[in-house]
């Protein structure tokens, strides 16, 4: 049998050892879709936007993760977070105001032309929300205020969130240790009554 030479075109130097780039992929999950909206996380937002002496760079972050979602219009009429959106169109930070006014748009639009098609919605079980209305309770107990407050909401939500909107040690451990500290340091607990809940937060982290 006959023997054939293929000759394969050289490479250019350098070329040989030049590794391939890899294509790059970020899974997603059911959460990171438009039209699934977790109610936790509207109401966690919306306790954000209402706060007083909120921080301007929290309302952003707020309304920029909002913006993400399509509440469906029986979210907005039980939630409101339509409402807390819309008050922020006249903010004094213009900033905030636009980010609040365009999202009011978005999804006025959005509704007016998908409003028959089905969204999903998650929302936490009666067990779970018997056991983070316990650790409410000790927060507002820590703080001797109401525990109806939208302070205390808010703090206990941030929690949850943080905690992956899993009731595990992780969040057991974070509720005890801000409610050890609001009931240790008295400065801590009167700053976080007037609405300054961030460095609470934040300390909860470490």
């Amino acid at each position: 049998m006959d023997k054939f030479v293929v000759r394969l075109p050289r490479s250019l130097p350098g070329e040989a050892s030049r590794p391939k780039e890899r294509a790059t992929y970020k899974q997603m999950t059911i959460h990171d879709l438009r039209g699934v909206v977790v109610v936790e996380d509207v109401l966690r937002l919306k306790a954000q936007l209402e706060l007083n002496n909120q921080a301007t760079e929290v309302l952003l972050s707020a309304l920029h993760e909002i913006s993400g979602k399509q509440p469906s219009v029986k979210v907005l009429q039980e939630i409101k977070i339509g409402r807390s959106v819309r008050r922020l169109s006249n903010h004094s930070d213009p900033q905030v105001a636009i980010l609040a006014r365009d999202i009011c748009a978005s999804w006025k639009s959005f509704i007016r032309e998908r409003r028959s098609l089905p969204m999903i919605e998650v929302r936490s079980d009666a067990k779970t929300e018997c056991l983070r209305q316990s650790a409410r309770k000790l927060i507002a107990e820590a703080l001797a205020i109401v525990e109806t407050s939208l302070i205390v909401e808010s703090i206990e939500r941030e929690v949850y969130h943080q905690s992956h909107r899993i009731l595990n040690s992780s969040y057991r451990r974070t509720i005890r240790k801000l409610v050890f500290r609001l009931r240790a340091e008295d400065a801590t607990a009167e700053s976080v009554r007037l609405g300054n809940i961030s460095s609470l937060l934040s300390s909860s982290r470490h």
